[in-house]
């Protein structure tokens, strides 16, 4: 037992070495850094192996020892490679952790505030939801991550985030695969930040912010102007907008209830955004799309779907159910608002 403990350690100490290289050498490409951590992720065989600590020669090993501090130190594109492949892959959308890996994340989070990927674990993992909910200073860093996603997103390629089939080969894109199937990008980011404004535990944040008036609100205000110009960044990735979609719609009656010069000047900002982005384009299409039937039989549904995401819907590759049939109807509504 000491010899294969020995031999699973010094498997995980050549692993995280590979990790650390490929995450540095493929940094601004997730496609090949995915096919890296694709070549080693066998060697991860349960979720304590992410955490656990890999003891190595000389100098302090990367991640200081973990895989899990790897990806939290790594730029977030990196990260979310890392978490989505290594583990949240084999755990599945929702997950539990011991209250011990659940504090260990939520340390990572205070401590690398830029890093948007590790709210994948505040959206998929109760206790990680409980211990951010309780932080004093939670509503200010997910308001600093929307800015964070702006900034990430304006950064990157243009060739990736105006074309969803920048990564995947040409063979995958003939048959219907987009980079959003396949890989973890920019648009997953968005997810990652909106979902967890979504989630049932922080839906009240926006109106408790405006209550409360002042820095929470101007926070609020400037947060709900950003997700809009991700709209026009994002605009290849319609699983993307549906959520910046959902978020300005419903936000917008809070954000902008006061009649002041201020708040007035950034309201005509954003309908010039609207008007003149291909955000206005998408309320538009997601009308038209919706108006070519009464959305009651799933039929109906999933050719709307299918409308709006561009895709021939290969057969086996996902399956359209409750949730997506939901998803349509609540397009059509955030667009009419």
């Amino acid at each position: 037992s000491r010899v294969h403990a020995r031999r699973s350690q010094a498997s995980l100490a050549s692993t995280l070495a590979v990790l650390a290289e490929s995450a540095s050498r493929h940094a601004d490409h997730p496609g090949r850094l995915q096919e890296a951590v694709d070549r080693v992720a066998f060697r991860i065989r349960d979720v304590e192996d992410f955490f656990r600590f890999c003891p190595s020669q000389g100098d302090v090993p990367p991640g200081s020892g973990t895989i899990f501090g790897l990806a939290s130190a790594s730029p977030a594109l990196v990260a979310g490679v890392l978490i989505r492949r290594l583990f949240t892959e084999r755990m599945g959308d929702e997950f539990e952790l011991t209250p011990g890996l659940a504090y260990s994340v939520f340390l990572a989070l205070q401590e690398y505030r830029s890093n948007i990927a590790l709210l994948e674990f505040v959206l998929r993992c109760r206790r990680v939801r409980e211990e951010y909910a309780a932080w004093d200073d939670a509503f200010f860093h997910i308001m600093d991550s929307v800015q964070t996603l702006r900034a990430l997103v304006q950064e990157a390629p243009a060739g990736r985030t105006r074309d969803d089939r920048a990564c995947v080969g040409a063979a995958s894109g003939v048959y219907g695969v987009r980079d959003s199937h396949a890989y973890y990008v920019e648009a997953d980011l968005c997810h990652a930040v909106l979902g967890v404004l979504f989630s049932a535990d922080f839906r009240g944040w926006p109106r408790a912010a405006v209550e409360s008036g002042g820095e929470a609100e101007t926070a609020l205000r400037r947060a709900w102007l950003s997700v809009g110009e991700l709209a026009g960044e994002l605009r290849q990735y319609p699983s993307a907008m549906q959520k910046v979609m959902a978020f300005v719609s419903s936000a917008a009656p809070l954000v902008f209830r006061h009649d002041i010069d201020d708040v007035n000047s950034e309201l005509w900002t954003w309908l010039h955004m609207l008007a003149s982005s291909p955000c206005g384009a998408f309320i538009e299409d997601a009308l038209l799309a919706c108006a070519k039937s009464r959305m009651r039989e799933p039929e109906d549904l999933r050719a709307m779907y299918v409308a709006l995401h561009g895709d021939r819907w290969p057969e086996g590759r996902a399956v359209f159910d409750r949730v997506a049939c939901a998803e349509v109807r609540l397009l059509f509504g955030h667009a009419i608002l």
